[in-house]
């Protein structure tokens, strides 16, 4: 007799509990190189030179034109990286914190 649920669900086939635990072991091997590999490309990342920002470069605020140290009420930016894929495929993204400031919170 046909098994209607199954084939509407295309549901994998029933195998002996070996087999499922020769192809469940493999998935693991595979599943841990993935881990290993996002793990060697997160620390690359972490490792990725910075590069200087000219405070003096202007942002537009909530009132008007303000210079990025302006920005910062003279504290010191810490900055984030950050990564979004854009549809295009490229990514962008950088967030610069400090102690939030009133200037600062416009841009969040």
């Amino acid at each position: 007799m046909k098994d209607i649920m199954r084939d509407e669900l295309a549901a994998p086939k029933i195998v002996d509990r070996s087999t499922f635990q020769t192809e469940l072991d493999a998935l693991r091997v595979r599943e841990k190189a993935l881990t290993h590999e996002g793990d060697a490309i997160a620390a690359a990342r972490r490792r990725l030179h910075m590069v200087e920002v000219d405070p003096t470069i202007k942002l537009t605020g909530p009132h008007g034109p303000v210079t990025l140290l302006d920005a910062f009420e003279g504290r010191r930016p810490r900055i984030r990286r950050t990564a979004q894929t854009l549809q295009n495929g490229g990514t962008q993204g950088v967030h610069l914190s400090s102690q939030p400031s009133a200037s600062l919170a416009a841009f969040a």
